[in-house]
């Protein structure tokens, strides 16, 4: 999360998302890192609460 809260500082300092690319690549970097994680390491999982997921409503019943 390291990544994430210095592109925000920068982006907060700069006003400027485009002075903020560095830290923007970092952020993308460390996102692909987390899911390919996920993918190695518990996908099925993963899988099967992102459907669920998709098929809650707001009331959190399952919708098929």
């Amino acid at each position: 999360m390291l990544c994430l809260q210095e592109f925000m500082l920068c982006f907060a300092e700069e006003k400027d998302p485009r002075k903020c690319l560095n830290e923007g690549k970092e952020v993308t970097r460390c996102g692909i890192e987390f899911y390919q994680k996920v993918r190695e390491q518990c996908a099925d999982e993963f899988t099967k609460y992102a459907r669920c997921i998709d098929y809650a409503s707001c009331d959190m019943q399952l919708k098929m």
